[in-house]
């Protein structure tokens, strides 16, 4: 049963674009100013690194990179899912400057959707990232697979077999990224986390959740605000984007698009 419905997720996979999608979500903006140490903001610093990975991005060949906004500019989280939906994104990464009650807190982590019960700090983290965005009634009708069958319940199996299919390419972009920033001691699975963030939650493509350091650590949050640094991070998610594309395109038996193109 799981085999056929692989393979009717496969076939989905309509039209191969020349090149892959890649939307870019600088976090908060306009009136949300996300974590905020002295001078610093997170909305301002992910905007700069997010635009250093959008640059980095238009070199390359194969992929066509997206940023949900370009300036400082409120922007609902709906409509940032609904900006990568629209565009039918391969992959979708938000970019974020992580915070804590420990001052000492410092180092990249990624996220992904979670399947498992987030822990107590990362539940936290991911309600104040979210903010006062309410998460949206799951409809049968608003599934990409409805036009495929009217069967509800192959619809909510699709969904299924979709939505793990995704996670784990997400774990595989979230893996590339932190190789490519390397330099840290910490274990790989010790810095991927799921949690229930609402841009990650509600995207229909592979979707991560980048947060690029601690704004709580003073020492942190001025390396975030240089150039110099904020290209050696912009760098290692470009690298990690690119590899994970390598990654897919090298295992035929892999289809490379997950989402469903509507026509």
């Amino acid at each position: 049963m799981t085999k056929i419905l692989l393979f009717i997720l496969c076939m989905s996979c309509l039209q191969v674009s020349a090149k892959q999608i890649v939307v870019i979500d600088p976090g908060h903006g306009g009136d949300e100013r996300g974590a905020v140490n002295g001078k610093y903001e997170e909305a301002d610093l992910a905007l700069q690194v997010s635009k250093k990975v959008n640059a980095l991005l238009l070199k390359e060949k194969n992929i066509r990179p997206y940023l949900t906004r370009t300036v400082d500019k409120t922007m609902s989280l709906h409509e940032r899912v609904v900006f990568a939906q629209n565009l039918k994104a391969d992959l979708f990464v938000s970019i974020h400057i992580n915070a804590s009650t420990n001052k000492r807190a410092q180092g990249g982590e990624v996220y992904i959707k979670n399947q498992l019960t987030p822990a107590k700090e990362k539940a936290y983290l991911a309600q104040f990232e979210n903010g006062k965005s309410k998460h949206p009634p799951k409809k049968v009708k608003d599934s990409m697979f409805f036009r495929r069958t009217k069967n509800t319940e192959l619809v909510g199996i699709l969904e299924s077999v979709n939505d793990t299919f995704n996670l784990k390419l997400a774990s595989l972009v979230a893996k590339d990224i932190l190789t490519a920033w390397g330099g840290k001691k910490r274990l790989y699975h010790e810095r991927i986390h799921q949690a229930p963030f609402y841009v990650v939650k509600y995207n229909k493509m592979p979707a991560i959740l980048v947060e690029l350091g601690f704004i709580s650590n003073t020492f942190e949050a001025k390396k975030l605000s240089t150039k110099s640094y904020q290209m050696k991070l912009a760098k290692g998610i470009v690298k990690g984007i690119v590899n994970y594309f390598e990654r897919i395109e090298a295992q035929p038996e892999t289809p490379l698009y997950s989402r469903v193109l509507e026509q």
